[in-house]
């Protein structure tokens, strides 16, 4: 399945990290609001955008992953209804 990971920190890593064992999922790439990742590459996978990008992503990946930090629950949850 290509899939996105909403993401690029420590929490989209270790989503890749899980995926990337699991073999199903062939990420495509991230998205994420920090400007320390814009154009950058993060363990082989371009950043594609930020979570302004998501609707036109869509065309992209069968399905997306929130892979932001634990801490930020609500953060999470409104990210996953956009996605």
């Amino acid at each position: 399945m290509r899939t996105i990971i909403i993401g690029a920190g420590e929490g989209g890593r270790l989503v890749l990290d899980l995926l990337r064992k699991g073999g199903e999922h062939d990420v495509v790439g991230f998205v994420d609001d920090n400007r320390k990742f814009k154009g950058k590459t993060v363990e082989g996978i371009k950043v594609l955008g930020t979570t302004k990008d998501l609707k036109k992503l869509k065309k992209s990946a069968e399905g997306f992953i929130v892979g932001i930090g634990c801490s930020n629950l609500k953060a999470r949850i409104e990210l996953f209804k956009r996605a």
